[in-house]
């Protein structure tokens, strides 16, 4: 497809979690034409949040905005669909992209430092997860 066939989109649920929800969230952007490009699912104390990026031909995306409101009956959850005009990434940085994943000691301020260092360099951040973790094996001297 090329961009003019096709558009991105947003899809946010929050609220309770249940087994099944991400599930339900798939089902619903697959059988409506949609595919995900990128998708993040985690839970913050009782609520849990799902976001995923979409993309599908535009009558795909009208379909999934007409048809939130079933989601949003059948999960339990708050549901915001977003249509966006253009895809997440700008043109211009799809070929430049690269990953980092950062393992280091948690301290306050440590992600506005870093969104700073990036930021002098002009570089675009399309995306950032931070979360703690325990990794295994002995610590690092």
């Amino acid at each position: 497809m090329t961009h003019g066939e096709f558009q991105h989109a947003a899809l946010w649920l929050i609220g309770p979690d249940m087994p099944g929800l991400l599930r339900m969230a798939v089902k619903f952007v697959a059988e409506r034409g949609g595919n995900i490009d990128k998708d993040i699912a985690d839970k913050f104390g009782e609520k849990v949040v799902v976001f995923m990026s979409i993309t599908a031909k535009p009558d795909d995306i009208k379909r999934m905005e007409h048809d939130k409101d079933e989601l949003k009956q059948i999960s339990g959850c708050g549901v915001v669909f977003q249509p966006m005009k253009e895809p997440t990434v700008p043109p211009g940085y799809q070929e430049d992209l690269y990953g980092v994943d950062l393992v280091t000691d948690d301290a306050p301020g440590l992600i506005a430092e870093l969104t700073d260092l990036i930021a002098e360099f002009g570089m675009l951040i399309v995306g950032h997860t931070g979360e703690r973790r325990i990794l295994p094996g002995p610590r690092p001297k």
